[in-house]
């Protein structure tokens, strides 16, 4: 079983010895681009090109080292990106290079090269040459060769028979008969007749896409039609053109086109501005319309109007006709119509022809007032009326006319307002004077806000300002606290310093100077002011926290007898040396220690470790439970590269992977130990979902 590599092998450019290539009997299936292997039918080497090239045979015969051009060709070079062309300027150019072909009879169709300048090279058919369209007399005729006749005469006839003037004369049975003046572009056939030369031209095809026809030679092609303008007038050449429509060349703008039936301009002139192709129509309601080129927009009149086309580009809308136009008095009559429109009005009485009007108010029974009634508009509580001209009624507020509220009043519900110094008016609340209000009824909530600018108190149910307080108790020999105390610093002193005033010890020590404080106070201590301003240590009280006897449970005074062992000194509790300060035990050794009845170590020293498994509870247990964590295993894959997470706390750790399918083969992948908890696999593919088992084993601490 071969050693599964699953990420590339970096040599670092050192050589590979004595490998040998995979032996294989037949194509594998390929890996990659690039795989390679040893044929073992074949005997070669093969290697894949990729799905369009496949397997590449090396055959050992070796490859192209040079390139050297033969007779006739030049290379540019003879290694490497090489250019093989015509030789054109030597002396074993192209030409001179090719075989002579002198005595060898070459069919018409076939191609020969020729150079008709230095340098240049050609190639045509053997009867597109210009010999085989030369025209003329033939003058003579020369040769040996007997000359047979396919209509069956015999013997053979000797050039002598037909020699004469022109080269040809009358013979005897199957002589060659003397040509005509028509048959000088002709040629003489083994029969002993004359044949027109072949041109060579056997006819072309000629097709518009749907109906082809052909032309043999000899046949004329006419060109027709019915839009084109077509000239033969020069000879081999065919000139066909659009003929004129008789419009003028040039920019139209928005042009108005005629075209014919080919599709031909034929008129053409300026249009209208614009090139508007549509437009939509919406209104206040309805649904929006579009009109395009050549349609008609109607603009109608609706209810009460009417629409008139009154000139070009121009519609007038004009509202419709109702009642008769004039001026009308006192109209008695106004008619409309549904739409609210005017349509007849109906002229009244000049005014003061009242005869009756209701008068009403918000209660009490309507009245009716009719010619000659006077109308009173009378006042109430809080309103006076007075008449104050001609058809004028004033109606005032007097609120000085109400009565005094019988209830508290509700600042949340009740209006301030009422009769001020014998006038109407609006009091702001924030300008009544607190004085004026009744006395409350029920606790007075300050909302959190403090009452401000006071005057001292006097009564004994009066409110005391915090001046007050701080100047009447300070130094009034009642405790008032004032915080915390470093007694590494100088005790609180000055005439700010009342008698009272308590501070708790933050921090013990024997004030500034040294030892002022004698025994020196300790954090949770009390100092409380005797008198004002304070200067000594004999100033203050000085108050301990533990002031009781200490218990198992309570911290207090404690007593520390010294027949068991113990020494006291000026407070200071030790013990006595029983043993040489030092250590004992090793990582090869136990320790043996002796204890006197008091729980002391006597003795101290090493001893040697002999402890059976059967003496440790649970040993092997325990072992393997520390044992397990120095180890990790975890399966991983779907991807090219995995995180571990191993958590053993160290980069010293030893990882194999191996294939999590039989048989379960050790395979080598790229493993990065990227901290101390984790390790990172890699592999040149990507893996199958848990195809590999990842083992991490911590090596030393």
């Amino acid at each position: 079983m071969a050693i599964k590599f699953l990420d590339a092998i970096d040599l670092t450019g050192l050589e590979m010895n004595n490998v040998l290539a995979q032996n294989l009997a037949s194509n594998p299936t390929p890996l990659g681009e690039g795989q390679y292997y040893y044929d073992t039918t074949l005997k070669v080497f093969k290697y894949y090109a990729g799905a369009t090239k496949g397997w590449i045979t090396l055959d050992g015969q070796g490859g192209v080292t040079g390139i050297t051009a033969a007779a006739g060709l030049v290379a540019n070079s003879s290694t490497g990106a090489v250019t093989i062309g015509p030789d054109y300027s030597t002396a074993k150019n192209i030409i001179l290079s090719a075989t002579n072909l002198t005595g060898t009879v070459v069919p018409l169709e076939a191609h020969v090269i020729y150079s008709d300048a230095k340098g240049i090279v050609n190639y045509a058919q053997v009867k597109d040459l210009p010999f085989t369209a030369n025209t003329g007399t033939v003058t003579g005729v020369t040769g040996t060769a007997p000359i047979v006749s396919s209509g069956g005469n015999s013997p053979a006839i000797s050039i002598n028979d037909f020699t004469g003037a022109n080269g040809t004369t009358a013979g005897t049975k199957g002589a060659v008969p003397a040509p005509a003046a028509t048959d000088n572009v002709k040629y003489l056939k083994g029969d002993g007749t004359w044949a027109t030369i072949p041109s060579g031209f056997a006819g072309f095809d000629i097709t518009d896409g749907a109906n082809p026809f052909s032309v043999a030679s000899g046949n004329t092609v006419s060109f027709g039609s019915k839009t084109l303008s077509i000239d033969t007038s020069t000879a081999l050449q065919v000139s066909i053109e659009l003929p004129a429509t008789g419009i003028t060349a040039g920019a139209y703008t928005s042009a108005d086109i005629t075209v014919d039936d080919q599709g031909r301009i034929t008129k053409v002139s300026d249009g209208g501005a614009g090139t508007m192709s549509s437009f939509t129509v919406s209104s206040d309601s309805g649904t929006d319309q579009t009109i395009t080129d050549g349609e008609k927009l109607i603009i109608s009149g609706g209810t009460a109007l009417s629409g008139v086309v009154g000139a070009t580009d121009k519609v007038t809308i004009n509202h419709d006709t109702f009642g008769t136009a004039g001026t009308y008095a006192y109209p008695s009559q106004v008619v409309t119509n549904a739409t609210g429109h005017i349509t007849s009005i109906t002229a009244g009485s000049a005014p003061g022809t009242m005869s009756s009007f209701k008068l009403s108010a918000d209660s009490g029974t309507a009245e009716s007032v009719v010619d000659g009634n006077t109308v009173t508009i009378a006042g109430s509580v809080g309103i006076d009326t007075v008449v104050s001209a001609t058809d004028t009624v004033t109606i005032g507020l007097n609120l000085c006319e109400l009565t005094e509220p019988k209830d508290d009043i509700k600042p949340d519900t009740d209006t301030l307002a009422g009769c001020i110094a014998g006038n109407n008016a609006g009091v702001v609340i924030g300008k009544l004077p607190i004085t004026v209000f009744a006395k409350p009824t029920g606790n007075l909530d300050m909302n959190g806000k403090r009452i401000v600018d006071m005057a001292d108190p006097t009564g004994v149910q009066d409110a005391a300002t915090k001046n007050y307080v701080d100047t009447t108790f300070a130094g009034s020999g009642a405790l008032v606290y004032q915080g915390g105390y470093d007694a590494s610093t100088a005790a609180p002193t000055g005439t700010s310093v009342k008698k009272g005033f308590t501070y708790a010890v933050t921090k013990g020590g024997t004030g500034v100077p040294a030892n002022f404080w004698s025994p020196a106070l300790e954090i949770g201590d009390l100092i409380i002011a005797n008198i004002d301003n304070p200067t000594s240590a004999a100033d203050w009280t000085e108050i301990n926290k533990n002031i009781d006897v200490a218990t198992a449970t309570v911290q207090g005074i404690a007593n520390f007898p010294t027949a068991g062992g113990l020494s006291v000194s000026a407070g200071a509790v030790s013990l006595p040396n029983k043993v040489t300060a030092g250590s004992a035990g090793t990582a090869s050794k136990s320790v043996a220690i002796t204890v006197d009845a008091k729980g002391r170590v006597t003795s101290l020293s090493d001893a040697d470790i002999a402890i059976g498994a059967s003496q440790v509870k649970n040993f092997c247990a325990e072992v393997e439970a520390c044992q397990t964590k120095r180890e990790y295993v975890e399966t991983v894959g779907g991807s090219d590269t995995f995180t571990v997470n191993h958590n053993l706390n160290s980069q010293n750790v030893m990882v194999q992977v191996y294939s999590n399918v039989s048989p379960f083969d050790t395979v080598h992948v790229t493993v990065e130990r990227t901290d101390k908890n984790n390790v990172t696999v890699r592999t040149a593919k990507a893996q199958a979902a848990a195809a590999l088992v990842v083992m991490v084993q911590k090596i030393g601490s």
